[in-house]
């Protein structure tokens, strides 16, 4: 094995995310490339889970030795500045699917960070499509598909916040995307009216709006994440960015909860 630095001890495992233990007894994950560590991420000493959500991520690039890894790598899709085009791409792509669906459609709001002003965010226009029943949506499909929309079933629930009651009904959705290369970029998710995941979208973002503090350090985390492990995730994001960002949004989730009780929140008028 190649000398990695003074403090390492052993080899644990060997998979795309290998395992060191230090001579002080600490654990540590090193997520690789092919043979190449790419950057290091430090588990609390007591996690129970191998997901990378029980992880604390450094502020900044780790090293070993003189090797700084991830220099020069950047994920597909960056975390930018936030943009004022966004609320003028969200409007053009919801006056596009409400002319293909029409009044299926209760409601079309803007969310996740593009719906957020100052807030950095990767330039993808999240949108919610509240329908009354997603039992009904197969002609929709096609509707869809024709006003040039990828329909992608295998993403067909949402994940709830631990302390929430896991109830199939609940977070289900239907969500469809623009194809790749096609900006910009929209993602749409179909969410019925009054259940969970339809209440959460829309507080998320409101809590957000409402928080200066928060949106800010939200903003800096997500960069800081992208900078660090945005070069091993899919275009949109999905595999350790996600995995390493869900803790910190159950924080804001739970944070929102609280917010939401103290100023009587309730479902804003469409966007």
């Amino acid at each position: 094995m190649a000398e990695l630095g003074s403090g390492v001890e052993q080899v644990l495992g060997s998979m795309d995310i290998i395992h060191y233990r230090h001579t002080d007894g600490a654990i540590a994950r090193v997520i690789r490339v092919g043979r190449v560590p790419v950057r290091q991420v430090e588990l609390v000493s007591n996690c129970r889970h191998f997901r990378a959500a029980r992880c604390v991520i450094l502020r900044q690039a780790l090293t070993f030795g003189n090797l700084e890894f991830g220099a020069g790598l950047r994920m597909l899709i960056e975390v930018t500045p936030y943009q004022n085009v966004w609320p003028h791409q969200f409007q053009e792509a919801a006056a596009r699917i409400r002319a293909a669906i029409g009044d299926f459609a209760k409601r079309i709001d803007h969310i996740g960070s593009t719906a957020v002003p100052g807030l950095a965010a990767k330039p993808v226009i999240d949108l919610m499509v509240s329908v009354a029943d997603l039992s009904k949506i197969g002609p929709v499909v096609s509707s869809m598909e024709d006003a040039g929309f990828v329909h992608r079933p295998e993403a067909g629930r949402d994940r709830p916040p631990p302390w929430e009651a896991n109830d199939p009904s609940e977070w289900k959705k239907v969500y469809f995307r623009t194809p790749d290369g096609v900006e910009p970029r929209i993602h749409a998710h179909f969410r019925e009216m009054g259940r969970r995941n339809q209440r959460y979208a829309l507080l998320f973002r409101d809590y957000l709006r409402s928080s200066e503090h928060a949106c800010e350090s939200y903003g800096l985390y997500k960069q800081l994440l992208g900078g660090a492990v945005g070069h091993l995730s899919a275009p949109g994001g999905t595999g350790p960015y996600l995995d390493l960002k869900d803790p910190v949004l159950d924080l804001i989730a739970d944070a929102a909860e609280k917010w939401a009780a103290e100023t009587g929140w309730r479902l804003p008028e469409p966007d």
